[in-house]
Parts: structure tokens; C-alpha cells; sequence
């Protein structure tokens, strides 16, 4: 039981860190090296110096950033040539909790059909009373228990 107090507290901190970050996905196909170099007045070539590297790498480096094939460890270079510092989060696309509570049901519903089917099979006809009850049971335990295991 405290071990589930403190998941749930652990989860809605993090939960309510991470609803203060500003979701950029809706910039998708978007160079942030050329957002940031274009608003700072700092041509590729002038980039390029900073970094070490042509104006056509710069080019090229936008390019990739914009297909999302830039590593990160060039994405830090770039930001710190620009005065920026990267930040690179993963951002949940719901709360976390109902991401575990999702996956406790599909995971509880995967081990009721694996029960029916197997009851099926040895001439056991069950009820859907009795199979809600089951996957009741299941979610109560998969909460209860080592998180890892709703993953596997």
C-alpha cells in the first residue's frame, strides 16, 4: 500500500511538471536551428563558422532536423553555436496514470480472454458475470502488485 501511495505521488509530480511544457508537435517538419538562427540574424554561413562546418552543412543540417534524423548530440552542438541550450523531454501523450490504468485493462482483458478460452476448450461455459468478475479481480491485483509486470 505505501509503495502505491508513493507511485501515485511520484506520478502526478511528474504528471504536473510536464503540462507546464509547451507541446511543439504541431511543428512537426520544422527546423528549430533555423527558427532560433533566422530570429537571432545569423545567416547559415555565419552558423556554419560558429559550428566548424560549410554553409551548405548548415543547409544540410536543417534538412535532417527537419526529417528528424539529427542526433542529439548535433542538435546540443547547434544550440550551444546559437546561445540556446537544448532540452530534450518526452512528453506523455496523457496523463501517466491513465496510461497505467489503460494497460492494467488491456492486460487483464488479455488474461480473461486467455481464461475463457481455455475454459472453452475443457467444455466450461462461463458467464459475463463471472468473466467481469475475473478481469475485476485481475485489475485489482495487476494495481496491487510490482507495475512492471501490467508490461509484460
Amino acid at each position: 500500500m505505501k509503495n502505491n501511495n508513493l507511485r501515485h505521488l511520484y506520478l502526478a509530480q511528474l504528471s504536473s511538471q510536464i503540462i507546464n511544457i509547451q507541446d511543439f508537435t504541431n511543428r512537426q517538419n520544422t527546423s528549430y536551428i533555423n527558427i532560433v538562427r533566422k530570429a537571432l540574424g545569423m545567416t547559415t554561413r555565419q552558423l556554419g563558422h560558429r559550428l566548424g562546418i560549410s554553409q551548405q552543412a548548415v543547409v544540410e543540417l536543417e534538412k535532417r532536423e527537419k526529417e528528424g534524423s539529427v542526433t542529439l548530440k548535433t542538435l546540443a552542438e547547434s544550440a550551444r553555436a546559437l546561445k540556446c541550450r537544448l532540452v530534450y523531454k518526452l512528453v506523455p501523450e496523457e496523463p501517466f496514470e491513465q496510461i497505467i490504468e489503460n494497460q492494467i485493462a488491456e492486460k487483464a482483458s488479455e488474461s480473461i480472454v486467455y481464461l475463457s478460452h481455455h475454459m472453452d476448450l475443457e467444455g466450461q461455459k462461463t458467464s459475463d458475470l463471472y468473466l467481469k468478475n475475473q478481469e475485476d479481480l485481475q485489475k485489482q491485483n495487476l494495481r496491487s502488485g510490482k507495475l512492471s509486470k501490467i508490461w509484460e
